[in-house]
Parts: structure tokens; C-alpha cells; sequence
């Protein structure tokens, strides 16, 4: 009998070892599918996407804003729900001087993540540089709606007194 009750022992043993194992493997494939969902798709388009947005990111920088805008384009295009790729292209278009591009980036970024602070704060400045005084107020406001830390509410401050924006 004693033989017996070690090797129920055993078997509880293994079968609860096992049973870790399946819960392991289970978290895994639902971390994957998580992944997969949330990002563009995942895979290799992703993966080339972010490359081409890092590498854009870089030649913006380094001054480089047309070599920036194809980057961040090529990106969009492989995975065109990431937001910061439209920031992106919008930030290489105010450097190149075509304001009214950047804004349409940014907006679609705006679409794709409406709480990020910064968007709204690069919208406000095109739309500051098109003259659209009481829109660029707006995206400014919600820029510290998003976001109030008081570097970013002192810039904003700053901008909206030398427009003759003042709150």
C-alpha cells in the first residue's frame, strides 16, 4: 500500500508540473496573439516599418528632412496605424517648409492617438504658421489638456503670448 500512495504522490506531482506547463504555453500564445493584434499585424511588414521610422527618425535629426519624410512614408505604408510615423512625417514636412502637408500628418496621428500631447502641440504649430489663430489656440489647449507639465505648459505659454494668444 505504501507503494502505492508514494506513486499517487508521484503522479500528483507530475500531473501538476504538467499542468503549469499547459498554463506556460497557453499565456504564451495569448501574449503572441496580443502582439499580433495590437501591432499593425505584427510580423516582418512591422518589424521593416519600424526600421524605416527609426531610420527617418534619424535623418530628421540630423537634418536630413526629405530623407526623413521618404522614410517615415515607407513606414506608414507598411504599417499605417503606428501614429508616431505620422508625427514623424509631419515634423519632416514643417522642416521642408510645407506646412500644410505636416498638418495633414498630424492630424492622422491626432486620429490614431488623441490623447498624445505632443500632436496636438505640432498641430498647433502649423496651424500657428498657416495663421489659423483660433485652431492653433485649440490644439494648444488640448496639447496641455493631454499633458500638463509645467515645461511643456511654460512653452505653450510662451507661443500663445507671442501670437497674441494669451489665455
Amino acid at each position: 500500500m505504501e507503494r502505492l500512495a508514494l506513486r499517487d504522490g508521484e503522479f500528483m506531482l507530475r500531473l501538476q508540473h504538467i499542468i503549469g506547463i499547459v498554463i506556460v504555453l497557453i499565456i504564451a500564445v495569448w501574449a503572441i496573439h496580443q502582439v499580433v493584434t495590437h501591432n499593425g499585424g505584427g510580423g516582418a511588414a512591422s518589424a521593416e516599418a519600424a526600421s524605416s521610422y527609426q531610420q527617418g527618425k534619424t535623418a530628421y535629426l540630423s537634418g536630413n528632412a526629405a530623407q526623413g519624410l521618404t522614410l517615415a512614408e515607407q513606414a506608414i505604408a507598411k504599417d499605417p496605424t503606428q501614429a508616431d510615423y505620422f508625427n514623424l512625417a509631419a515634423m519632416c514636412c514643417y522642416k521642408r517648409d510645407d506646412i500644410q502637408g505636416g498638418v495633414q500628418y498630424v492630424q492622422k496621428a491626432i486620429s490614431l492617438n488623441p490623447n498624445e500631447a505632443k500632436y496636438w502641440e505640432n498641430l498647433g504649430r502649423g496651424l500657428l504658421e498657416l495663421q489659423k489663430l483660433p485652431e492653433a489656440k485649440q490644439a494648444f489647449e488640448k496639447a496641455l489638456a493631454c499633458n500638463n507639465d509645467p515645461a511643456r505648459k511654460a512653452e505653450i505659454d510662451q507661443i500663445m503670448q507671442t501670437a497674441g494668444m494669451a489665455k
